[in-house]
């Protein structure tokens, strides 16, 4: 996983344009994670977290959003926060 840059996402604006494209995946500590758009290997994905220090962008090698959630919702994990949102630019 490669972080671009991480900075506060305003996560009011990010649903809109891909309201069409979400699934829920529910990850492996209990909680659920709302994904947007279409996630392939050439996506630029946005990371919204419980704790917004951690918030940004990720060059994406995920062929799924189940792949996505399981790498992403780890690293929220070793943190000490919960991955709550994510969207791609596809």
């Amino acid at each position: 996983m490669t972080i671009l840059y991480t900075e506060p996402i305003k996560t009011t604006n990010i649903q809109t344009n891909k309201a069409d494209k979400m699934i829920t995946i529910k990850t492996k500590y209990g909680y659920s994670v709302d994904c947007y758009g279409d996630c392939n290997e050439y996506a630029t994905i946005a990371m919204c977290f419980d704790d917004e220090m951690f918030d940004g962008y990720t060059e994406s090698t995920f062929t799924n959003w189940r792949s996505a959630v399981k790498e992403l919702s780890e690293y929220a994990h070793r943190n000490g926060t919960e991955l709550v949102q994510l969207e791609s630019d596809e």
